[in-house]
C-alpha cells in the first residue's frame, strides 16, 4: 500500500525519485499519458508502507524501465506542495542521483511516456526545486519546503 493519506484539504504523500543521465548529459524524465498538466518529472514513484525510499526507487526503475541499477546514493531530501489536476499535494520527495549511466530507455509501463531532456530545457521538469539541484550537479543533503 502506497505511503498516502487523503485529506479533506488534499493529499500528502511521500516519493523517491532518481537522476538518470545519458552518455550526452540528458537527464531522463517521464510524465504519466493522458494527466491534465503534462507535467515531465524524474523517474521515481510512491513509497510502499515499510519500504526504504531507495527500495522504491530500485522498484519503481524496475517496473517502469526494466532498469537494474547498482548504485544510487542519496542527494537532496524536499517537502514541497503542488497542485495537480486541482488537487493540493504536500509531498516529501527523497532525490537519489542514479551512479549507472543508461544508454538508452525502454518504457515498460505504458501508463508512461519517457524521454531524454538536455540540460538547457531543465526547466521543464517540475517541481521547480529539482531542476535547481541538476542545473548544480552537487550533493546537496539539503531539508528544503517549497510552498504553493
Amino acid at each position: 500500500m502506497d505511503i498516502q493519506f487523503e485529506l479533506k484539504d488534499g493529499l500528502f504523500n511521500q516519493r523517491a525519485a532518481g537522476m538518470i543521465f545519458n552518455e550526452d548529459g540528458d537527464v531522463l524524465v517521464q510524465r504519466k499519458c493522458g494527466e491534465g498538466d503534462n507535467q515531465w518529472a524524474l523517474p521515481g514513484g510512491k513509497l510502499k508502507f515499510g519500504e526504504h525510499s531507495a527500495a522504491a526507487l530500485t522498484r519503481e526503475l524496475n517496473e517502469e524501465f526494466g532498469f537494474l541499477v547498482s548504485e544510487i546514493r542519496i542527494n537532496s531530501v524536499c517537502e514541497h506542495i503542488i497542485s495537480l489536476n486541482g488537487t493540493r499535494i504536500q509531498q516529501t520527495v527523497f532525490l537519489y542521483d542514479v551512479v549507472d549511466i543508461m544508454p538508452k530507455i525502454t518504457v515498460l509501463d505504458k501508463s508512461i511516456e519517457a524521454k531524454w531532456l538536455h540540460v538547457e530545457q531543465i526547466k521543464l521538469v517540475k517541481p521547480s526545486w529539482v531542476a535547481k539541484v541538476i542545473a548544480s550537479k552537487q550533493v546537496h543533503f539539503t531539508f528544503g519546503f517549497e510552498g504553493g
